[in-house]
Order: C-alpha cells, then sequence, then structure tokens
C-alpha cells in the first residue's frame, strides 16, 4: 500500500486500501515472500521506498521485474 500512496495515484490509492486485507491474507497464505530478505533486487525497494525515493523505487522495481523475465519485453 505504501507503494500505492508514493505513487501519489489516489486510484491506486483507494484500491490498496480497499483490497489490502485480502492481499495480505493471500500472501500469508502463500508465503511468497519468505526468501524476499535475502533478494538484493526486494532489498533495495524495501529501502528506497522507506526513504520515500520514487525515482530509486522505480529503478528497483524495474530491476525486479527484469530479473523474472530475463530481460525481455
Amino acid at each position: 500500500m505504501y507503494i500505492a500512496e508514493a505513487s501519489h495515484n489516489w486510484l491506486l490509492g483507494d484500491l490498496y486500501r480497499n483490497m489490502s486485507d485480502a492481499l495480505w491474507e493471500t500472501v500469508k497464505a502463500n508465503q511468497c515472500m519468505d526468501d524476499a530478505g535475502d533478494d538484493p533486487f526486494h532489498t533495495a525497494l524495501f529501502e528506497a521506498v522507506l526513504a520515500g525515493d520514487p525515482i530509486a523505487a522505480t529503478a528497483a522495481a524495474l530491476s525486479i521485474l527484469d530479473d523474472y523475465t530475463d530481460g525481455e519485453p
């Protein structure tokens, strides 16, 4: 939700606020974040969001996506 709020996109912010409980339960149920702390890409994203740096957060998010898609568009 913090990323949505940091984007200053009110529609995305409302969407995340309204879906946050269901989203969190899904994440916990699937345990898809177990190893995120060991991932330098996710660490960079977390630190950028925590610092309130939208440029660094965008770069980190794009790096994560690039890593998962092997650079394919």
